[in-house]
């Protein structure tokens, strides 16, 4: 295959280059300002589109088993690859909850048959995610995790958290926190003018900094490498910036949805815009700007969270928390950071595709000759109204709909094959 005509979006120096690329059995052989083509080789004319490495996913909820009415993996996965990415890390809040080497085994054997999407499942934590009980770690030899959480769930129990960490690490698995102090959760929404506006009781931003705070705490302890879930307020970017000051070993994501908007969002949208975390203020959101810019946010994970539509169209209090994102992810992070100039196309292609390469363990990808061809041809020009019916996802949960977004992927290529062609 050849990629002609394409901005190459050189990593390693920090240039936006014209060039060709050729891939041979899966792999990048030559970056050149021109190659010619050889005897039935497919001819791509990137038409000077960008050209990135593959995004990956680091936290992402496709629902099966159990929930298939909200999602499957094959929906998922199509939203996910039309999106430029080609790994997502599966949350396990399921039904069963994916805690045990059978069921986990059968979910990997499934996604091979139906979708080329690389999916690796986080394994849960505890089992049943109750946090009373470790699972055993060794369950997950020999299937696709990589990483453990309960996520959904705050692991409320620090001595099994502490074994979580000495267990997580002799299995080279990361584990990924929901930091979330129930107790301090009383409302919908985040606690401010706006659930006042709304006559909710609120959720205040220490529910989340506090057991960040304490989570963090224990890594030192235990010399242990943690990765923070979501993180939405400016609290949470201050800690985890002095925490990784005093060289804790640290890494977080924040989503799509906190970076692009902010509580004022949940007056029109109100249930369509409830998300846990919820949306914060303004000055968290330009926080989280700001701590993404600075490197102490490493990944965008997008939380993709799908539900009915009979779900969210319940009032308040009663919808369930969750906005999904997959489809829009990469228009979206364009859009918000890209365009508006808050990040370069390195920092763009940093924390969609390198860090979350790194934090999970994937062989690293900066598009070099030798390495496979694991690419996202991106078109930064075009622009398109959000809808519904054009979502692969069977969520259409998300306040973007009806909104103009900026960029959209136009190829996802996974090992020299293209998985998804606009």
């Amino acid at each position: 295959m050849l990629l002609k005509n394409g901005l190459y979006v050189n990593l390693e120096f920090k240039k936006i280059e014209k060039k060709d690329i050729r891939i041979l059995n899966g792999i990048i052989t030559e970056i050149e300002d021109e190659l010619k083509c050889v005897e039935d080789e497919e001819i791509l004319e990137l038409a000077n589109n960008y050209i990135l490495p593959s995004f990956v996913d680091l936290h992402a909820h496709f629902r099966e088993p159990g929930f298939e009415e909200k999602e499957t993996l094959e929906c998922g996965a199509k939203a996910a690859i039309s999106s430029g990415y080609t790994d997502v890390c599966i949350m396990p809040n399921t039904n069963p909850i994916l805690d045990n080497k059978e069921i986990i085994k059968w979910l990997d054997e499934k996604a091979k048959k139906i979708t080329d999407l690389n999916i690796h499942v986080v394994g849960a934590i505890s089992k049943n995610e109750k946090g009373n009980e470790l699972v055993d770690f060794r369950e997950y030899r020999n299937t696709s995790v990589k990483a453990v959480s309960d996520d959904g769930q705050p692991v409320w129990n620090q001595e099994l958290l502490k074994q979580a960490m000495k267990q997580a690490k002799k299995e080279n698995l990361v584990v990924m926190l929901h930091c979330e102090k129930k107790e301090l959760v009383h409302g919908s929404i985040n606690k401010g003018v706006v659930s006042e506006m709304l006559g909710d009781k609120g959720i205040n931003n220490a529910s989340e900094y506090l057991g960040i705070k304490e989570s963090l705490e224990l890594a030192k302890e235990m010399d242990a490498e943690i990765h923070i879930c979501h993180i939405s307020t400016k609290e949470s970017v201050e800690i985890i910036r002095k925490a990784k000051l005093e060289g804790i070993k640290v890494t977080c994501e924040v989503t799509p949805n906190h970076i692009a908007l902010n509580e004022m969002e949940v007056i029109s949208q109100k249930s369509i815009g409830k998300i846990n975390p919820p949306l914060r203020t303004k000055l968290d959101q330009e926080c989280l700007l700001k701590g993404l810019k600075d490197g102490v946010i490493d990944a965008i994970g997008t939380d993709h969270a799908p539900h009915t539509k009979s779900e969210k169209e319940e009032s308040l209090s009663y919808a369930p928390f969750g906005i999904s994102t997959l489809d829009i992810a990469a228009s979206i992070v364009y859009t918000h950071l890209v365009d508006q100039k808050i990040i370069d196309l390195f920092k763009w292609a940093e924390i969609m595709a390198i860090n979350p390469r790194r934090i999970i363990g994937l062989e690293s990808n900066h598009m070099k000759i030798g390495e496979k061809a694991n690419l996202c041809v991106f078109n930064s020009n075009d622009e398109y109204i959000v809808e519904a019916e054009n979502m692969y996802s069977k969520g259409k949960n998300t306040p973007f709909i009806g909104k103009k977004l900026k960029g959209i992927v136009e190829y996802t290529i996974k090992n020299g094959n293209i998985i998804y062609r606009r």
